[in-house]
């Protein structure tokens, strides 16, 4: 499978979870990243958004790692919840925000990477109160997984959509309301924001 066609699976995976209503066992698995082709073809505006995807799918294994008893520094609750140390979310704050603050999929798109690393903190603080089940099950079917598979799909639409490739679109009923009126900020110096779930 090259490249393209792993991001339209990735696109078309988030519309059928929509379409189906969140309805996980409609839902098919999400396919490896390709191991062929030019990564390169995927670099756009200063992100390459092939690596970003694999080093996002990684997140799971490793939390799961870190559940089975692993001590990985890097999944430190303080820093799993902030949006922007990562490499997406240093692009999506930075020259992403540059280049494509003003676009309502771009702002999206933050929210729900937002919303992805406070589910997998929740998921790291579920575990650390000894409800390592629990935490397992927020990352097979609870808002981690949610998220994981927004923030994979509306990657790749967008890289899709930006680089003029093909396109999957997104039912009107998917589409994610932003929770402020006002235009979308990169932050200046990160603090956590309050989500409906944190609230």
């Amino acid at each position: 499978m090259a490249w393209l066609e792993w991001f339209v699976h990735l696109a078309a995976r988030l519309r059928i979870v929509d379409a189906s209503g969140g309805n996980w066992a409609a839902v098919p698995s999400t396919l490896p990243a390709p191991v062929c082709g030019s990564e390169h073809d995927t670099e756009l505006d200063g992100l390459d958004f092939g690596r970003a995807m694999r080093v996002h799918q990684q997140w799971k294994s490793r939390l799961v790692d870190v559940l089975d008893g692993a001590d990985d520094k890097r999944y430190r609750m303080e820093q799993v919840r902030r949006d922007d140390c990562c490499e997406l979310g240093r692009w999506l704050h930075g020259p992403g925000c540059t280049h494509y603050g003003h676009l309502p999929s771009f702002r999206k798109l933050v929210l729900s990477h937002r919303a992805f690393h406070v589910a997998a903190a929740d998921v790291l603080a579920t575990h650390q109160a000894g409800q390592t089940e629990a935490a397992r099950n927020m990352i097979e079917s609870g808002l981690y997984a949610k998220f994981s598979v927004r923030v994979q799909g509306m990657l790749a639409q967008f890289f899709l959509d930006r680089s003029g490739r093909v396109s999957v679109r997104f039912p009107k009923s998917a589409s994610m309301p932003l929770t402020r009126s006002e235009p979308f900020r990169p932050a200046a110096s990160h603090t956590p924001q309050a989500t409906p779930h944190q609230a």
